[in-house]
């Protein structure tokens, strides 16, 4: 949803929502420049969704006057959208409106073929303009319309360790392999989705498995809350292995010092 929100302050600047936190985050410069060294806890969360924008939405080109040439994802058809030469004729904040012939409004292209790799200018001069100066805009190349989906942010958020839900069946494909391991055999027991008191109760099946369930909810629970919170916490792809070893250290601390 904070990314979904992301997305319309990019694209509707003359809502009062652009405004205020453009006048209190960002005065100077847009919301992918922001800092986020302070604000308050919704404006943190927003900066930290932005990044799922940033990582897959790309520039249409316009007039070329809002895109960064050397920043800004412009190049459909790569991985990062962005050019890899570093900064030679062209100033490191030039924008892609220096590459548009202002007279017959199509790119200069012996400037491109000067400044960039064959292959990566090959890429800019097939990038269609408008004869009509249109503004730049940022689309969402994964969906037909160029409208951010939530469906594939999501995805993306998944991807970068965001807080996710404790559940098995609810979380992201990291979260269903942590469980995987040790849990798998739930999966295949439930015909549906199931509740977590549910789920507490099909563990309860096998009891030597509980303290090791117990311990892996909660490390999932512990990390997510840190992820909100902008704290470090534990990596997903370590959980499984934590929870293992404190069971073990529990066990031989009861081993060692038995109830009298």
């Amino acid at each position: 949803m904070l990314a979904k929100q992301v997305w319309r302050l990019i694209q509707d600047k003359e809502s009062l929502s652009y405004k205020v936190f453009k006048a209190k985050y960002f005065p100077n410069c847009s919301i992918f420049e922001a800092k986020s060294s302070s604000g308050f806890f919704a404006w943190k969360r927003i900066l930290w969704s932005r990044k799922v924008i940033a990582k897959e939405a790309r520039w249409r080109v316009g007039d070329g006057k809002s895109t960064r040439i050397y920043y800004d994802a412009w190049l459909l058809g790569t991985a990062e959208g962005k050019v890899s030469f570093p900064p030679s004729f062209l100033s490191s904040e030039a924008t892609v409106d220096a590459l548009i012939d202002p007279h017959t409004r199509w790119w200069n292209v012996q400037l491109i073929d000067l400044c960039f790799y064959a292959l990566e200018a090959q890429k800019i001069k097939s990038i269609p303009l408008c004869s009509v100066p249109q503004p730049d805009i940022l689309i969402w190349p994964k969906e037909n319309s160029g409208v951010y989906s939530m469906k594939f942010g999501h995805k993306a958020l998944c991807d970068e360790d965001s807080p996710n839900l404790v559940l098995p069946q609810e979380g992201c494909e990291r979260i269903k392999h942590i469980w995987s391991q040790d849990f798998g055999w739930v999966d295949r027991t439930a015909v549906t989705d199931i509740s977590f008191k549910d789920l507490v109760e099909k563990i309860r099946e096998k009891p030597q498995t509980l303290a090791l369930f117990a311990v892996t909810a909660w490390a999932i629970w512990h990390h997510r809350n840190k992820s909100r919170l902008w704290k470090y916490s534990m990596p997903l792809d370590r959980i499984a292995i934590y929870a293992k070893d404190y069971i073990r250290n529990l066990k031989s601390l009861e081993c060692s010092h038995p109830q009298t």
